[in-house]
């Protein structure tokens, strides 16, 4: 019992994040500083710790650590993020052209240099770059602590199920009401067909009350039917198979369950 609350408990602990700085071309050098400090700030959340330029150079030296950005190899992103004892490194390249201005980020792991998520934007403007950061930076983080750990996000393009079930339940109900019109129109054919002359009836008004009642029904249950086909095609095609798994992480284990109705 012991030993798995201490895994859990490690699990738990925050991912380190080694961002270096960014490479700029064509852009001021101290801009591009001010928007990785902003990125940093709006990116860390419980999860995730980052370790900034400014650290690194404590560590490294300015000169090394320059030389390390300016280096591709694994071995390079190794001892850069390791210096802090880091899990993965952030690199990130703000360039700017006549028209635009264009920023990359990617997150690498520490100990073989595999991405373990990346983004990109071309906005018109330094305004519309900062707009793009506050929007994604944290969304960044929480990919980066997920993907890290070994769990991975939930695909946006699955829709929740509550959408496919109010189109089936709908389906079903009109359908139902339809089929109850349809009942009632044999009312008045059944009225025509035993009238007599010792009986009369308004023909007319029996014939339109019928027919009112037919339309009603066939509209339903074509309108009721079509939904109940549109919300069985989207379970088959929406719902993800439900999955159950324990995933070894760096620091301890994770639970990870999953499915929908």
């Amino acid at each position: 019992m012991l030993s798995s609350i201490l895994l859990i408990s490690l699990a738990a602990t925050p991912v380190k994040l080694a961002a270096p700085g960014f490479q700029a071309v064509n852009f001021d050098p101290k801009l591009a500083d001010l928007y990785l400090e902003r990125f940093v700030v709006l990116t860390k959340n419980d999860d995730l710790s980052i370790v900034t330029s400014r650290d690194i150079s404590q560590v490294l030296g300015m000169e090394r650590q320059r030389e390390l950005l300016g280096c591709g190899t694994t071995n390079c992103v190794a001892e850069l993020a390791g210096a802090m004892g880091a899990d993965a490194m952030l690199s990130g390249t703000v360039a700017k052209s006549d028209r635009s201005i264009t920023m990359v980020l990617r997150a690498i792991r520490a100990n073989d240099a595999s991405e373990l998520v990346s983004a990109t934007v071309r906005v018109d403007n330094e305004d519309a770059l900062q707009d793009w950061i506050e929007a994604h930076a944290r969304e960044f983080g929480e990919q980066l602590v997920a993907r890290y750990r070994g769990v991975a996000r939930a695909s946006a393009s699955v829709s929740p199920a509550w959408p496919r079930i109010t189109i089936l339940a709908g389906g079903l109900v009109l359908a139902g009401v339809g089929a109850v019109a349809r009942g009632l129109a044999e009312g008045p054919a059944t009225q025509l067909r035993k009238a007599s002359p010792a009986e009369p009836i308004d023909i007319p008004a029996t014939v339109a009350q019928g027919r009112v009642f037919e339309s009603a029904g066939n509209v339903m249950l074509g309108v009721g039917a079509a939904a109940i086909v549109t919300a069985a095609v989207l379970f088959i095609v929406q719902r993800p198979a439900p999955s159950l798994a324990i995933l070894p992480t760096p620091n301890g284990v994770a639970v990870v369950a999953g499915g929908t109705f």
